[in-house]
């Protein structure tokens, strides 16, 4: 355990008044406390191939759908796509064109580009206004199929996100930035992909030594070049001169001399 002094002026706690002269105005104090934590990851871990104990039988229970079960395979723990909704920040930024008379313009793409879902099929994602009833609300979508018709009183798109932002209604949020305020409502509708073969692996993870405290993937750069300076040009004697019989001269740098025999 660490022990922390701090010393703290009374002077702006203390009273300065003629009656009150010297008294303790102060009921609490505040003192920042700063916390830290000293830890070792343990590292990444390998994917090895599940194999299942079939010398014992086990009940399927629906409470625990995350367990492995005997003759379960991959696909039996995928689930469909959920649609989300929720009330988020607006996003009229990325669709506001640079006309003065109507900066919204409904079907104008603001961004389109060929991008591919998670299932690898390509699709012109577009942010765009879709409907604009006087910002009473402004529907947009971002990222977006742009050979879909999204209706904003249903919207059900399978691609990108999509907004409804009212002008004039606000809801209050709590910012730990710039404290508490107000911002325009902005509903939000998604469609997640759910679980599928791109975000789901049935494996054991093992932890192996030679990974532990290995957070990321190591980088082989095989590009590297070596200055070795005015050595440089004696590189192959002294190569030569470490070479004693022709035993040396076939092991050196594990096959570096290529022997035709």
């Amino acid at each position: 355990m660490e022990i922390i002094k701090r010393k703290i002026s009374l002077d702006s706690y203390t009273s300065r008044k003629k009656n009150t002269w010297g008294e303790m105005t102060a009921t609490t104090f505040y003192v920042n406390v700063f916390f830290k934590q000293d830890m070792d990851d343990m590292g990444i871990g390998t994917d090895v191939d599940f194999t299942a104990d079939t010398t014992t039988s086990t009940i399927m229970n629906p409470y625990t759908p995350d367990i492995r079960y005997v003759n379960k395979t991959l696909s039996d723990y995928f689930t469909p796509s959920l649609f989300i909704t929720g009330y988020t920040r607006d996003k009229l930024d990325l669709v506001k064109s640079y006309s003065f008379t109507q900066a919204y313009q409904p079907g104008l793409n603001m961004s389109s580009e060929l991008v591919e879902d998670y299932q690898g099929s390509q699709y012109t994602g577009v942010d765009r206004v879709v409907s604009n009833d006087n910002q009473m609300p402004i529907t947009y979508v971002i990222g977006g199929d742009d050979s879909y018709t999204i209706n904003p009183n249903n919207p059900d798109q399978n691609r990108g996100i999509f907004y409804k932002t009212y002008s004039g209604l606000t809801r209050p949020i709590v910012d730990s930035v710039v404290g508490n305020t107000n911002i325009p409502v902005t509903e939000m509708y998604y469609k997640g992909e759910g679980f599928n073969d791109t975000n789901t692996t049935l494996s054991a993870i093992t932890k192996q030594e030679y990974l532990f405290g290995i957070t990321t993937t190591p980088t082989v750069y095989s590009d590297v070049d070596i200055d070795r300076g005015v050595n440089s040009a004696f590189q192959s004697h002294l190569q030569m001169g470490e070479i004693k019989n022709m035993s040396d001269l076939i092991n050196y740098g594990n096959g570096y001399y290529k022997i035709i025999k």
